[in-house]
Protein backbone atom coordinates (compact mmCIF):
# COMPACT_ATOMS: atom_id res chain seq x y z
CA UNK A 1 0.00 0.00 0.00
CA UNK A 2 1.53 3.34 -0.85
CA UNK A 3 0.33 6.65 1.25
CA UNK A 4 1.18 10.14 -0.05
CA UNK A 5 0.58 13.09 2.49
CA UNK A 6 0.24 16.64 1.56
CA UNK A 7 1.20 18.37 4.58
CA UNK A 8 1.54 22.12 5.84
CA UNK A 9 4.45 21.59 7.57
CA UNK A 10 7.66 19.95 6.62
CA UNK A 11 8.72 17.23 8.25
CA UNK A 12 11.83 18.55 9.36
CA UNK A 13 10.72 21.38 11.28
CA UNK A 14 10.74 21.85 14.90
CA UNK A 15 6.90 21.80 15.37
CA UNK A 16 5.95 18.49 14.61
CA UNK A 17 2.29 18.40 13.32
CA UNK A 18 -0.55 15.38 12.91
CA UNK A 19 0.84 14.50 9.71
CA UNK A 20 4.18 13.75 10.64
CA UNK A 21 2.98 11.42 13.64
CA UNK A 22 0.51 10.00 11.47
CA UNK A 23 3.11 8.86 8.52
CA UNK A 24 5.82 7.34 11.52
CA UNK A 25 2.67 5.38 11.51
CA UNK A 26 1.92 4.70 8.14
CA UNK A 27 5.59 4.07 7.50
CA UNK A 28 5.66 0.65 9.89
CA UNK A 29 3.46 -1.06 7.37
CA UNK A 30 3.19 0.78 4.08
CA UNK A 31 5.36 3.07 1.65
CA UNK A 32 5.07 6.74 2.41
CA UNK A 33 6.01 9.73 0.57
CA UNK A 34 6.04 12.99 2.41
CA UNK A 35 5.10 16.45 0.58
CA UNK A 36 5.86 19.12 2.24
CA UNK A 37 4.71 22.82 1.16
CA UNK A 38 5.83 24.33 -2.12
CA UNK A 39 8.73 26.38 -2.43
CA UNK A 40 8.96 29.36 -4.99
CA UNK A 41 11.01 32.11 -6.62
CA UNK A 42 9.06 34.45 -3.68
CA UNK A 43 10.46 32.85 -1.17
CA UNK A 44 13.75 33.13 -2.16
CA UNK A 45 12.83 36.76 -2.44
CA UNK A 46 11.22 36.88 0.99
CA UNK A 47 14.37 35.26 2.47
CA UNK A 48 16.48 37.96 1.27
CA UNK A 49 14.46 41.06 1.80
CA UNK A 50 13.37 39.80 5.85
CA UNK A 51 16.14 38.17 8.25
CA UNK A 52 13.51 36.71 10.62
CA UNK A 53 11.95 34.86 7.55
CA UNK A 54 15.41 33.80 6.33
CA UNK A 55 16.57 32.54 9.09
CA UNK A 56 13.82 30.74 10.41
CA UNK A 57 10.85 29.24 7.76
CA UNK A 58 13.25 29.77 4.99
CA UNK A 59 16.06 27.84 6.53
CA UNK A 60 13.59 24.94 7.18
CA UNK A 61 12.44 25.06 3.64
CA UNK A 62 15.77 24.70 2.07
CA UNK A 63 18.10 23.01 4.70
CA UNK A 64 17.46 19.29 3.42
CA UNK A 65 17.36 18.14 -0.46
CA UNK A 66 13.96 18.89 -2.55
CA UNK A 67 13.97 15.33 -2.64
CA UNK A 68 15.28 12.53 0.25
CA UNK A 69 14.49 9.44 2.13
CA UNK A 70 15.27 9.14 5.57
CA UNK A 71 16.47 6.27 7.66
CA UNK A 72 12.72 5.12 8.74
CA UNK A 73 12.36 4.96 4.39
CA UNK A 74 9.45 8.33 4.58
CA UNK A 75 10.39 9.69 0.82
CA UNK A 76 10.22 13.74 1.49
CA UNK A 77 9.45 15.86 -1.63
CA UNK A 78 9.33 19.59 -1.96
CA UNK A 79 8.14 20.96 -4.73
CA UNK A 80 9.10 23.43 -6.95
CA UNK A 81 6.08 25.72 -8.18
CA UNK A 82 6.85 29.40 -10.03
CA UNK A 83 3.87 31.15 -8.82
CA UNK A 84 2.06 30.12 -5.59
CA UNK A 85 -1.22 30.85 -3.80
CA UNK A 86 -0.25 33.12 -1.19
CA UNK A 87 -1.83 36.54 -0.29
CA UNK A 88 1.23 38.73 -0.34
CA UNK A 89 2.34 40.05 -3.65
CA UNK A 90 -1.24 39.58 -4.16
CA UNK A 91 -1.17 36.13 -5.89
CA UNK A 92 -4.54 35.27 -5.13
CA UNK A 93 -5.91 33.43 -7.93
CA UNK A 94 -7.22 29.93 -7.04
CA UNK A 95 -5.22 28.76 -10.65
CA UNK A 96 -1.84 28.37 -8.08
CA UNK A 97 -3.68 26.27 -6.02
CA UNK A 98 -5.67 24.26 -8.38
CA UNK A 99 -3.24 23.76 -10.65
CA UNK A 100 0.50 23.78 -11.63
CA UNK A 101 2.71 25.45 -14.19
CA UNK A 102 4.90 22.64 -13.91
CA UNK A 103 2.77 19.60 -13.90
CA UNK A 104 5.36 17.94 -15.92
CA UNK A 105 8.05 17.83 -13.93
CA UNK A 106 5.93 17.60 -10.86
CA UNK A 107 4.22 14.66 -12.81
CA UNK A 108 8.16 13.12 -13.81
CA UNK A 109 8.87 13.19 -10.25
CA UNK A 110 6.20 11.43 -8.98
CA UNK A 111 6.43 8.49 -11.80
CA UNK A 112 10.67 8.44 -10.69
CA UNK A 113 9.57 7.62 -7.04
CA UNK A 114 6.73 5.62 -7.98
CA UNK A 115 3.75 7.26 -6.03
CA UNK A 116 2.47 8.81 -9.36
CA UNK A 117 -0.67 6.14 -8.53
CA UNK A 118 -1.48 5.55 -4.83
CA UNK A 119 -3.62 3.93 -2.61
CA UNK A 120 -4.21 6.75 -0.05
CA UNK A 121 -3.92 10.55 -0.05
CA UNK A 122 -3.81 12.39 3.09
CA UNK A 123 -4.08 16.07 2.54
CA UNK A 124 -4.25 18.99 5.02
CA UNK A 125 -2.22 21.56 3.11
CA UNK A 126 -4.70 23.78 -0.06
CA UNK A 127 -1.86 25.13 -1.37
CA UNK A 128 -1.01 21.25 -2.80
CA UNK A 129 -4.24 20.93 -4.23
CA UNK A 130 -2.87 20.74 -7.62
CA UNK A 131 -1.62 17.01 -6.85
CA UNK A 132 -5.28 16.32 -7.49
CA UNK A 133 -4.62 16.13 -10.89
CA UNK A 134 -1.03 14.30 -11.46
CA UNK A 135 -2.18 11.29 -8.76
CA UNK A 136 -4.02 8.16 -9.86
CA UNK A 137 -5.80 7.66 -6.38
CA UNK A 138 -7.94 4.92 -4.95
CA UNK A 139 -8.95 7.13 -1.85
CA UNK A 140 -8.41 10.70 -0.72
CA UNK A 141 -8.93 12.10 2.64
CA UNK A 142 -9.26 15.76 3.61
CA UNK A 143 -7.67 16.43 7.01
CA UNK A 144 -8.15 20.30 8.02
CA UNK A 145 -6.21 21.11 11.26
CA UNK A 146 -7.94 24.40 11.69
CA UNK A 147 -10.73 26.58 10.16
CA UNK A 148 -8.82 28.13 7.64
CA UNK A 149 -10.64 31.69 7.66
CA UNK A 150 -8.97 31.77 11.48
CA UNK A 151 -5.36 31.64 10.74
CA UNK A 152 -3.42 34.36 9.82
CA UNK A 153 -2.39 36.19 6.03
CA UNK A 154 -5.33 33.43 4.95
CA UNK A 155 -7.37 35.03 2.13
CA UNK A 156 -11.70 34.31 1.85
CA UNK A 157 -10.69 32.71 -2.26
CA UNK A 158 -9.04 29.60 0.13
CA UNK A 159 -12.63 29.04 0.78
CA UNK A 160 -13.19 28.47 -3.49
CA UNK A 161 -9.93 25.93 -3.05
CA UNK A 162 -11.08 24.20 0.44
CA UNK A 163 -15.08 23.87 -1.43
CA UNK A 164 -13.14 21.70 -4.25
CA UNK A 165 -11.20 19.86 -1.50
CA UNK A 166 -14.39 18.88 -0.29
CA UNK A 167 -16.28 18.20 -2.73
CA UNK A 168 -13.48 15.61 -4.53
CA UNK A 169 -13.04 14.25 -0.80
CA UNK A 170 -13.70 10.82 0.05
CA UNK A 171 -13.73 11.32 3.70
CA UNK A 172 -12.98 14.39 5.81
CA UNK A 173 -11.32 13.73 9.35
CA UNK A 174 -11.01 17.40 11.86
CA UNK A 175 -9.50 17.49 14.83
CA UNK A 176 -11.91 19.24 17.35
CA UNK A 177 -15.43 19.54 17.43
CA UNK A 178 -15.87 22.96 16.79
CA UNK A 179 -14.18 22.37 13.50
CA UNK A 180 -16.29 19.77 12.67
CA UNK A 181 -19.23 22.12 13.18
CA UNK A 182 -17.71 24.81 11.12
CA UNK A 183 -16.84 22.68 8.16
CA UNK A 184 -20.24 20.80 8.16
CA UNK A 185 -22.32 23.63 8.41
CA UNK A 186 -20.03 25.55 5.71
CA UNK A 187 -20.07 22.57 2.98
CA UNK A 188 -22.93 20.15 3.95
CA UNK A 189 -20.52 17.17 4.46
CA UNK A 190 -20.18 14.56 7.39
CA UNK A 191 -17.07 14.64 9.02
CA UNK A 192 -15.34 12.36 11.57
CA UNK A 193 -13.34 13.94 14.79
CA UNK A 194 -9.59 12.21 15.46
CA UNK A 195 -8.58 14.52 18.53
CA UNK A 196 -4.91 15.27 18.02
CA UNK A 197 -2.83 12.39 19.47
CA UNK A 198 0.37 11.29 21.15
CA UNK A 199 2.75 8.14 21.87
CA UNK A 200 3.00 8.22 25.19
CA UNK A 201 6.11 5.81 24.86
CA UNK A 202 8.12 7.75 22.59
CA UNK A 203 7.45 10.63 24.74
CA UNK A 204 8.40 9.34 27.86
CA UNK A 205 11.81 8.05 26.00
CA UNK A 206 12.46 11.31 25.16
CA UNK A 207 12.48 12.31 29.17
CA UNK A 208 15.10 11.03 30.85
CA UNK A 209 17.40 14.33 30.71
CA UNK A 210 17.03 17.88 32.64
CA UNK A 211 18.03 20.35 30.90
CA UNK A 212 20.40 22.74 32.40
CA UNK A 213 17.95 25.48 32.60
CA UNK A 214 15.49 23.57 34.68
CA UNK A 215 18.49 22.07 36.80
CA UNK A 216 19.53 25.64 37.88
CA UNK A 217 16.09 26.72 38.58
CA UNK A 218 15.09 23.50 40.45
CA UNK A 219 17.87 24.22 43.03
CA UNK A 220 16.38 27.77 43.77
CA UNK A 221 13.49 24.93 45.16
CA UNK A 222 11.05 27.68 42.41
CA UNK A 223 7.96 26.48 40.97
CA UNK A 224 8.79 25.78 37.58
CA UNK A 225 6.02 26.15 35.02
CA UNK A 226 6.65 25.49 31.35
CA UNK A 227 5.11 26.29 27.87
CA UNK A 228 6.89 25.38 24.82
CA UNK A 229 4.92 25.68 21.16
CA UNK A 230 4.22 27.96 18.64
CA UNK A 231 4.52 31.64 19.87
CA UNK A 232 2.23 33.54 17.51
CA UNK A 233 -0.76 35.66 17.56
CA UNK A 234 -3.32 33.24 19.35
CA UNK A 235 -0.43 32.76 22.60
CA UNK A 236 -1.70 35.49 25.43
CA UNK A 237 1.18 37.78 26.06
CA UNK A 238 -0.35 39.97 28.34
CA UNK A 239 -1.51 36.91 30.16
CA UNK A 240 1.94 35.56 30.66
CA UNK A 241 3.18 39.29 31.49
CA UNK A 242 0.71 39.56 33.92
CA UNK A 243 1.57 36.48 35.53
CA UNK A 244 4.89 36.44 35.39
CA UNK A 245 4.93 40.17 36.79
CA UNK A 246 2.45 38.78 40.21
CA UNK A 247 4.35 35.67 40.86
CA UNK A 248 8.19 37.16 40.58
CA UNK A 249 9.25 33.82 42.66
CA UNK A 250 7.61 31.58 39.94
CA UNK A 251 10.19 30.66 36.92
CA UNK A 252 8.42 30.62 33.33
CA UNK A 253 10.45 28.33 31.00
CA UNK A 254 8.96 29.55 27.58
CA UNK A 255 10.20 27.52 24.53
CA UNK A 256 9.12 27.75 20.81
CA UNK A 257 10.43 30.68 19.12
CA UNK A 258 13.64 32.33 18.60
CA UNK A 259 12.40 36.05 18.88
CA UNK A 260 12.49 37.81 22.48
CA UNK A 261 8.91 38.47 24.16
CA UNK A 262 9.89 38.79 27.47
CA UNK A 263 13.08 40.69 28.17
CA UNK A 264 12.14 43.06 30.76
CA UNK A 265 11.05 39.60 33.06
CA UNK A 266 13.84 37.59 35.22
CA UNK A 267 11.74 34.91 35.69
CA UNK A 268 10.65 34.63 32.42
CA UNK A 269 13.60 32.15 30.52
CA UNK A 270 13.20 32.00 27.18
CA UNK A 271 14.81 28.91 25.26
CA UNK A 272 13.99 29.35 22.07
CA UNK A 273 13.39 26.41 19.43
CA UNK A 274 12.98 22.65 21.33
CA UNK A 275 13.95 19.74 18.93
CA UNK A 276 10.75 17.44 19.17
CA UNK A 277 12.92 14.89 21.06
CA UNK A 278 13.35 17.26 23.84
CA UNK A 279 10.38 18.18 24.84
CA UNK A 280 9.20 15.86 27.66
CA UNK A 281 12.65 16.41 28.96
CA UNK A 282 11.44 20.25 30.22
CA UNK A 283 7.59 18.74 31.07
CA UNK A 284 8.84 15.80 33.31
CA UNK A 285 10.82 18.36 35.51
CA UNK A 286 8.57 20.76 35.96
CA UNK A 287 5.70 21.36 38.57
CA UNK A 288 3.03 23.03 35.93
CA UNK A 289 2.15 23.15 32.04
CA UNK A 290 0.19 25.91 30.90
CA UNK A 291 -1.65 26.65 28.03
CA UNK A 292 -2.28 30.04 27.84
CA UNK A 293 -3.96 31.00 24.73
CA UNK A 294 -5.69 34.01 23.59
CA UNK A 295 -9.81 33.83 24.15
CA UNK A 296 -10.14 36.66 21.54
CA UNK A 297 -7.75 35.41 18.80
CA UNK A 298 -10.37 33.54 16.05
CA UNK A 299 -7.25 30.61 15.44
CA UNK A 300 -8.32 29.30 19.15
CA UNK A 301 -11.83 28.32 18.36
CA UNK A 302 -10.86 25.46 16.45
CA UNK A 303 -7.68 25.01 18.11
CA UNK A 304 -6.95 21.26 19.27
CA UNK A 305 -4.59 20.84 21.90
CA UNK A 306 -1.59 18.36 21.20
CA UNK A 307 0.20 19.70 24.10
CA UNK A 308 -2.56 18.90 26.93
CA UNK A 309 -1.72 15.34 26.32
CA UNK A 310 2.10 15.75 25.69
CA UNK A 311 2.13 17.74 29.18
CA UNK A 312 0.17 14.86 31.21
CA UNK A 313 1.99 12.13 29.44
CA UNK A 314 4.29 13.24 32.13
CA UNK A 315 2.44 13.44 34.75
CA UNK A 316 2.17 17.03 34.79
CA UNK A 317 -0.58 19.13 36.25
CA UNK A 318 -2.26 21.55 33.07
CA UNK A 319 -3.79 25.39 33.68
CA UNK A 320 -5.76 26.81 30.19
CA UNK A 321 -7.34 29.11 29.42
CA UNK A 322 -11.01 28.11 28.56
CA UNK A 323 -10.50 27.60 24.58
CA UNK A 324 -13.86 26.35 23.13
CA UNK A 325 -12.00 22.62 22.36
CA UNK A 326 -10.46 22.53 26.11
CA UNK A 327 -13.92 22.71 27.80
CA UNK A 328 -14.90 19.36 25.91
CA UNK A 329 -11.57 17.66 28.08
CA UNK A 330 -12.73 16.39 31.32
CA UNK A 331 -9.35 15.16 33.18
CA UNK A 332 -8.50 15.19 36.75
CA UNK A 333 -5.11 16.68 35.41
CA UNK A 334 -6.55 19.80 33.96
CA UNK A 335 -7.73 23.04 35.73
CA UNK A 336 -9.29 25.68 33.70
CA UNK A 337 -8.59 29.51 34.43
CA UNK A 338 -11.48 32.00 33.50
CA UNK A 339 -9.72 34.87 34.24
CA UNK A 340 -6.35 36.12 34.74
CA UNK A 341 -6.95 35.81 38.57
CA UNK A 342 -7.82 32.72 38.36
CA UNK A 343 -4.92 31.70 36.73
CA UNK A 344 -2.88 32.89 39.29
CA UNK A 345 -4.39 31.35 41.83
CA UNK A 346 -4.04 28.00 40.16
CA UNK A 347 -0.18 28.44 40.13
CA UNK A 348 0.50 29.45 43.57
CA UNK A 349 1.54 26.84 45.53
CA UNK A 350 3.34 23.44 44.68
CA UNK A 351 0.93 21.05 43.11
CA UNK A 352 0.12 17.64 44.50
CA UNK A 353 1.63 14.84 43.00
CA UNK A 354 -1.07 12.86 40.07
CA UNK A 355 -1.35 10.01 38.38
CA UNK A 356 -2.37 10.09 34.81
CA UNK A 357 -5.18 7.79 33.45
CA UNK A 358 -3.68 7.37 29.57
CA UNK A 359 -5.79 4.68 28.41
CA UNK A 360 -8.57 7.20 27.31
CA UNK A 361 -5.46 9.61 25.24
CA UNK A 362 -5.88 9.47 21.73
CA UNK A 363 -2.96 8.01 19.59
CA UNK A 364 -1.65 8.66 16.69
CA UNK A 365 -1.17 4.46 15.93
CA UNK A 366 -5.05 4.41 16.67
CA UNK A 367 -5.98 7.59 14.71
CA UNK A 368 -4.56 6.12 11.87
CA UNK A 369 -6.14 2.72 11.82
CA UNK A 370 -9.35 4.67 12.30
CA UNK A 371 -8.23 6.30 9.09
CA UNK A 372 -7.43 3.58 7.29
CA UNK A 373 -10.21 1.51 7.96
CA UNK A 374 -13.51 3.72 7.89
Amino acid sequence: MKIIFLSHTSRNSTFKVGSYHLSNEAIKVHGVLYINPPISPFHYLKALLFKKYRTTIFKVKTEKPLIYTEENGIINYTPFKLFPFRKFYGLENIIFAEKSELSWMHRRKLRVLGYDKADLVIQDNLNLTFFKTLINCKKWIYRPTDDILSMPNQSKKYLLIENKVVNFSNQIFVTSTELKKIISDRYHRDCTVLHNGIDIKKLQIYSRKVPPIIKRLSNQRAIIVTYIGSLDQRFDFKLLTFIARMLPEHQFVIGGSSSCYFPDFPNVHEIGNVPYEEVGNYYSNSDYGILPFNLKNVGNKTRSPMKLYEMAAHNLNVISTPFNEILHRKHNFLKLASSKEDFIELLKYKPSPINVDYKDFPTWQTNFKKIINE
